[in-house]
Formats: structure tokens, sequence, C-alpha cells
């Protein structure tokens, strides 16, 4: 499990710093353009391509839904009607900024990094390793349930039963209930 967890971490890690890169390089391509109005005529085909790498995708410009948006490998918020001005950081009346729209590609990426790097793998390891047993045991149990025929085509009070262990579950709007578990049965 450790194994696995320090790998979902690397690759987690690994994907925001790509999503940080997309994010400055918009940045980039913005800077020289700060105060203009947001418009496919100054975000154009040939001022984004200037900027395209080689990684098998290219920028484009669109506006959907009064937002404006820079798409490369990822979507990133450029603005809004209501803040049409390229702007980088916020400016007092003027725009919140590129860097506070993209935040998700660029603040918040890199607190999710920093997240990452400092969590408890230990704790991770020992809480989910108990889930992923217990989840695993549940499974098996369902799967017992239907070998030694007391499931409900043989049980008629079978769902009574689930009712017994969790009560009030079709009046509390469980997304997930104790009867689905008889799907994912080992």
């Amino acid at each position: 499990m450790k194994t696995t967890i320090l790998k979902l971490i690397d690759e987690q890690i690994s994907q925001e710093c790509d999503y940080i890169r997309e994010h400055e390089q918009i940045k980039d391509i913005l800077k020289p353009l700060e105060g203009q109005i947001i418009s496919g005529r100054v975000l154009n085909k040939k001022r984004l391509s200037a900027f395209d790498v080689d990684n098998g995708y290219t920028f484009e410009f669109y506006s959907k839904y009064g937002m404006f948006h820079i798409k490369g490998k990822y979507e990133h918020l450029i603005g809004y009607d209501s803040e049409p001005v390229i702007i980088i950081d916020k400016t007092d009346g003027v725009s919140r900024g590129f860097s506070y729209f993209d935040g998700c590609h660029g603040s918040a990426a890199q607190a999710r990094i920093n997240q990452l790097k400092n969590i408890n793998v230990d704790k991770l390891v020992s809480i989910f390793g108990q889930i992923k047993d217990n989840f695993d045991n549940l499974c098996t149990l369902f799967g017992d349930v239907e070998r030694n025929n007391l499931g409900s085509f043989h049980n008629p009070i079978y769902y009574n039963i689930l009712r017994a262990i969790k009560p009030n579950e079709s009046k509390s709007g469980d997304k997930v209930r104790l009867s689905d578990f008889y799907f994912i049965r080992k």
C-alpha cells in the first residue's frame, strides 16, 4: 500500500507541476498585452502560436458564457465580460487578474503540491490500508451471503437484516446503500 500511495503522490505532484508550467506559459503570453481589452483580435492564432511548444497541442483563445479562456493542454480562465481587460495580478477597480482567475492551475496547484509534500504518508498507509482491508472483507462477506444462499432470493428477510444493520437507510437519501454491496461481492 505504501508503494501505491507514494506513486499516487508523485503522479499528482507531476500533474500539478504540469498545471503550473502551462499557467506560467499563459502568463508569458499575457504579459506584453496587459491593459488591452480581451478579444480574439488581441489573442489571435498568430500570437498564441508563437508560444506553442513541441508538446502536441496548440494554444487557442475562446469566449463562452461571458468567460474568456486560453486552452492549451488545459483550460485557463483569463477574464470575464465584466472584467475584460488583460491583467496578470489584481488591479483595484479593473480586474482581479489572471493569477486569481486561473488560481486552480497556479497558486492552488502550488498549495496542493505543498500539501502532498507535507502529508503524513505513514498515517495515510495505516488508515487507507485499513479501509482497503475492511472493504475487501465486506465484499467477501457479501459473496459469502450469496454462496450460502442467504441473499434476497433465498432469504425473505435479507433487506430487513440490511435495514437493521443500517437503520433508516432508504429515508436518509444515502447515495451508497448497504444493499448496493451485493453488486461488488467477491
